[in-house]
């Protein structure tokens, strides 16, 4: 999934960088600074959100976009750090209009 998501979001013209893990995930924020975080779900959601609260408290301006197979209404939780949900499946469209959303105004 991460391959397919990295591969659309340089299709639009972004660059992008794959992680994985959680604590790696957690330890490239040390170094770098990311304006959108795409977190794909796997089965363990709660590890997922952990990670997003984590990524959040550690770069408070990061736009979170949570793309998962579940249908229906996040948890309370999820909705106070994740920015945008996306559900699989998902075109390249809306994964662009959902990014593209959540980027900073460019810097003039």
């Amino acid at each position: 999934m991460a391959d397919m998501i990295a591969a659309m979001l340089t299709a639009c013209g972004h660059a992008t960088s794959q992680i994985a893990g959680h604590v790696e995930g957690l330890r490239v924020m040390d170094s770098f600074v990311f304006d959108v975080l795409v977190i794909a779900v796997d089965q363990d959601g709660s590890t997922s959100l952990a990670f997003a609260i984590a990524a959040k408290a550690k770069l408070p301006a990061i736009r979170i976009v949570w793309i998962s197979q579940e249908v229906g209404t996040p948890p309370v939780l999820a909705k106070s750090v994740i920015d945008a949900f996306l559900g699989i499946p998902f075109t390249l469209d809306q994964l662009q209009d959902c990014v593209q959303e959540r980027l900073p105004a460019p810097r003039s």
